[in-house]
């Protein structure tokens, strides 16, 4: 169920899936009958689809209409949009609802892991994680593009089955979902970074069912998990782990030299730079082979902490002080 335009909107009626029902606006925002601008509408009715989640968009004129996404077989599915029209019978004003598709035929598998930000929509189809939004020089449409080509052996490994439970959530220019890699349950943790070009970073292994965000007193706005029944939140203030685990992570780029893939090429070095590090920190190399398997460790190194001298420091004439050093952190980089 969501809210907007003065109106509820509800999907996944039991006994009539393909269904979405819509309540009157205003003060009758709690009824659902027709005699107080309720009713219901159906999407791809007879069809292969059910709808699973809505919100608040626009079309590709730039008009804005309730989207309803919907979930089809093997990874498929539709984008619908509702937009209300008046008819005039006599003198009397006629309200209906009007139902028309969006371009291309992905839809989400579940209604909390439809997630708005940079004015577009992101959702997890089934077979991939896909965005909606207009595209320079092509007018009055929307466009479907993936974004988790450079994730793809990773959004395989996703249980179809059980994506009615993902979630998600926009935080800081970032995209944070909430999936089930394997199993039955949310698992896992994947950040898309959109402040840095859709840099994926995965994954973080905590099984939260539900992301939100909350504000507190102060007015300020944290990203909290529920995870196994416990509200965690996302903080820097805890480092290397993740509520008292050590925790693991890797970084893959979108950057690809070949898309061929068909050149080869030698790493010479690896660099690390190490920002404030605490502890100590394993890096470890890897790869794929020619069948694009992934490979054993190439590579492996562990980083520490260390102080050495920078350097001495002389009393000035006349003045008792014995000359004596000063150290200080040195944080060096690495090459792997």
């Amino acid at each position: 169920m969501w809210f907007t335009g003065q109106k509820f909107y509800g999907v996944d009626d039991r006994d009539n899936p393909q269904y979405v029902w819509y309540s009157g606006d205003s003060q009758d925002a709690g009824s659902w009958s027709p005699f107080l601008g309720g009713g219901w509408v159906a999407i791809d009715y007879g069809g292969s689809t059910v709808p699973v989640a809505g919100l608040a968009f626009r079309d590709g004129k730039g008009t804005a209409a309730v989207t309803v996404l919907s979930k089809g077989a093997a990874g498929t599915g539709q984008m619908n949009h509702i937009v209300f029209q008046v008819q005039v019978i006599g003198d009397t004003p006629m309200v209906y609802p009007e139902v028309y598709p969006a371009n291309g035929q992905a839809g989400a598998y579940g209604s909390r892991c439809v997630v708005e930000a940079n004015n577009g929509i992101y959702y997890l189809t089934g077979l991939d994680i896909m965005t909606t939004n207009t595209v320079a020089n092509m007018v009055n449409i929307l466009v479907n593009s993936s974004v988790g080509t450079q994730i793809n052996k990773d959004v395989k490994a996703l249980n179809a089955s059980a994506l009615d439970k993902a979630c998600g959530v926009e935080y800081q220019n970032a995209i944070y979902f909430a999936v089930a890699r394997g199993s039955d349950e949310n698992n896992e943790i994947w950040k898309l970074d959109l402040a840095r070009n859709g840099v994926w970073m995965l994954p973080w292994t905590l099984p939260a069912k539900h992301l939100w965000k909350y504000e507190d007193s102060d007015g300020n706005t944290h990203l909290l998990a529920l995870v196994n029944n416990k509200s965690v939140e996302f903080t820097r203030t805890v480092l290397t782990q993740d509520d008292g685990v050590p925790f693991s992570t890797r970084l893959r780029s979108v950057l690809t030299f070949d898309k061929s893939g068909q050149s080869l090429a030698d790493i010479d070095s690896a660099v690390h730079k190490l920002i404030h590090p605490v502890g100590a920190i394993e890096a470890n190399a890897f790869g794929l082979d020619e069948d694009l398997e992934p490979t054993g460790s190439l590579a492996s190194d562990v980083f520490t902490q260390t102080v050495d001298v920078t350097g001495w420091n002389e009393a000035p004439y006349n003045i008792y002080d014995p000359g004596h050093f000063r150290a200080a952190s040195v944080i060096p980089s690495y090459s792997l």
